[in-house]
């Protein structure tokens, strides 16, 4: 099942019914531009380039990551007063919001936090596992000292 790519983010297709998901475009298909592409992985948080990353039909961002200006309005359905089945994505737009705990904050800002954050975690649990005391180091051969 098909689940909203941006960090931190739950939603899966098919579980909440009226929530829209849009793939993540491929530079690779017709209309696809690099670009906006990048634009896209990197305010929903993957650190990947494009070139790597694997599109396909389950890779989707959901509707709570865009402004509401992003979204065409849909006069026929104002007109007629019924609901609106899907959401429909202006050309160019792309993923602004990121659901924090207590407010959105903008997607950039906060993926490059986390970034920071994970890089700061990965030092100290390689720290940890070289910290041993006054017992010798099996890693480095008997020496307590790390480079």
């Amino acid at each position: 099942m098909a689940g909203c790519q941006a960090y931190g983010c739950h939603n899966r297709l098919g579980k909440i019914k009226g929530k829209s998901f849009f793939r993540i475009p491929d530079p690779s298909k017709k209309g696809g531009n690099k670009r906006d592409t990048k634009k896209w992985l990197d305010n929903i948080g993957i650190t990947c380039p494009v070139n790597e990353f694997k599109f396909g039909k389950n890779k989707v961002v959901c509707e709570d990551h865009f402004e509401k200006t992003c979204f065409e309005r849909d006069l026929q359905a104002e007109l007629l007063n019924y609901s609106q089945k899907r959401k429909l994505l202006k050309p160019g737009s792309v993923p602004t919001l990121v659901l924090g705990t207590a407010k959105t904050h903008r997607a950039t800002e906060n993926a490059k936090t986390h970034r920071q954050k994970t890089q700061k975690h990965t030092r100290r649990q390689k720290m940890q596992r070289h910290t041993h005391g006054d017992r010798k180091c099996k890693d480095t051969g008997g020496d307590r000292k790390h480079k």
